[in-house]
């Protein structure tokens, strides 16, 4: 597998093309009734999208749901967190 890295020089910097091993799959969040869409992770938690307008906590440790966030009339395209305010930002396509 190659990556694109850049090379900040005095030319300005160039891409450079480097081998890199390929990713590993550690872990798989699945949920039964719907699919996930979007994630989002933080020190305590990983929070999933979903097609079904809901958004999981997970618990990082055990990889079960232990919350689900409800409100959005749509799809669940996007997760973004702020651990310094312990706020969860989401989007839907609502």
């Amino acid at each position: 597998m190659t990556a694109l890295t850049h090379n900040a020089d005095h030319d300005g910097g160039h891409l450079e093309e480097t081998e890199c091993a390929p990713p590993v799959l550690r872990h798989v969040l699945q949920h039964d009734k719907t699919s996930i869409l979007s994630i989002a992770a933080d020190g305590r938690y990983i929070y999933s999208g979903s097609q079904a307008r809901d958004i999981f906590v997970w618990n990082r440790k055990s990889l079960r749901i232990t919350a689900t966030l409800e409100g959005h009339t749509g799809s669940v395209l996007a997760l973004e967190t702020c651990e310094e305010k312990e706020w969860l930002f989401s989007a839907s396509g609502e």
